[in-house]
């Protein structure tokens, strides 16, 4: 039992932390709500805690689905957005926004950017594919809006790479000698609204353009009245809002929400409300949905089957047995020394790699980087090749082959197939 003094402590510690971490929805800077020839003048402060600069990233992907499987089973249509998180750094990149270690999510280790990299293949489709699945960078930003209709508090700001361009240009402006959050010597960021003409999906259409922002050529100290509510109610430490490296029951449901969303099948509330919350559907303490938040009618369907993961549709398998017949086709050859065209294992590499328990001078030829080290991995091939030539049998397929060399892998490739080498 503690005591009375302890009490008081622990009462004043949190209500110290509440008053330290009180985002709400109303300190959320809309920009959706601007519009053209608006002129904003944001002065940005410095971050909650020490951090060289006065952001922090924020990397997620936002997942789609087109309805909802509620608690009890039953199907609602509507589109809803899930965001998980995403890489924050490159292997082997300089940790420039100074994270914490618990924060650094690099790119090999981003289960679902294994997943997707393959779609990037020179193509269209897949570069679509690519992007619909992609990371979202943006940054973190907190600051006072010191225009009309907004109040003297902090906002927090959700900024987009080409607004971060801008921002970001007061490191090589030689008229700027001080961090322009600085509370004496800092400046305003203007923000200037106009539109533009961009084509989204085949037509032309208006968005909302922030070029023309830039700083003030002047220093602009905090005024009395935001020293006073920063004295009240203190900085946020930025890092609250953006996400940690994801835990490993946080890594397996991204990957089940990468493949639902893949397939459009429906979020499932009781699989992953817990760990992963809707963006835009809000439930009740029964998981009755409260608030929808979306572009399309909403409607129930009748209830379909639970989830079970040894039947669930999986995107790497499906196609896995046409492959393999079209393979065979092509080639009009059984597979040579009945080797089944997959990769088990990859260590790294975008085109060579390793086979298990063997030679290391025999070697598996992928053309793909692999998409996954816990299962066996085929691409399906995208349509029927007829008299293939030797470029197309190694890029689309995969087979066990020999050599000391990379000329000597690919003469065993063209010799397989019984195929002349082309000058």
């Amino acid at each position: 039992m503690p005591t009375l003094a302890e009490l008081r402590a622990k009462v004043n510690k949190a209500q110290e932390q509440s008053r330290t971490n009180n985002f709400d929805s109303n300190s959320i800077f809309s920009f959706k709500n601007l519009k053209a020839g608006d002129k904003i003048r944001i002065r940005f402060v410095p971050d909650g805690e020490p951090n060289d600069f006065f952001w922090r990233p924020l990397n997620t992907r936002s997942l789609q689905f087109n309805s909802i499987r509620l608690n009890t089973g039953e199907i609602v249509q509507n589109r809803t957005y899930v965001s998980v998180p995403a890489f924050n750094i490159q292997k082997n990149e300089v940790n420039l926004n100074g994270l914490p270690d618990e924060y650094l999510y690099y790119s090999n280790d981003d289960v679902i950017q294994q997943k997707i990299k393959g779609f990037w293949n020179g193509t269209d489709e897949g570069r679509k594919l690519y992007g619909k699945f992609g990371k979202n960078q943006r940054y973190v930003f907190q600051g006072f809006v010191r225009a009309e209709g907004y109040e003297t508090k902090l906002y927090r700001f959700i900024i987009n790479k080409e607004l971060f361009g801008i921002i970001y240009s007061f490191m090589t402006d030689d008229e700027i000698n001080d961090i322009p959050s600085d509370i004496e010597n800092g400046r305003e960021f203007i923000l200037n609204v106009s539109e533009k003409l961009v084509p989204i999906n085949g037509n032309t259409q208006k968005i909302k353009d922030y070029t023309s922002s830039k700083w003030s050529n002047n220093i602009s100290p905090l005024t009395a009245e935001e020293r006073a509510w920063l004295a009240e109610n203190k900085p946020f430490v930025l890092k609250n809002y953006i996400p940690s490296r994801p835990s490993t029951e946080q890594e397996i449901a991204m990957l089940e929400l990468f493949e639902a969303s893949y397939n459009e099948e429906p979020y499932d509330y009781n699989r992953w409300f817990n760990i992963f919350k809707p963006d835009n559907v809000f439930f009740d303490e029964n998981g009755q949905i409260k608030d929808l938040k979306a572009n399309n009618p909403t409607t129930t369907a009748t209830e379909i089957p639970n989830y079970n993961p040894a039947t669930a549709y999986n995107p790497i398998r499906q196609g896995e047995q046409a492959f393999i017949n079209q393979f065979a086709e092509s080639v009009k050859a059984p597979y040579p020394m009945g080797v089944d065209p997959r990769v088990y294992q990859n260590n790294g590499m975008d085109n060579v790699v390793v086979a298990p328990n063997t030679n290391p001078q025999q070697y598996v030829y992928a053309a793909q980087p692999q998409m996954s080290t816990a299962q066996p991995v085929a691409q399906p091939v995208a349509q029927n090749v007829s008299n293939p030539t030797a470029p197309q049998l190694i890029k689309e397929n995969t087979v066990q082959v020999n050599g000391d060399n990379p000329t000597a892998v690919i003469s065993d490739i063209l010799s397989k197939f019984k195929i002349p080498q082309q000058g």
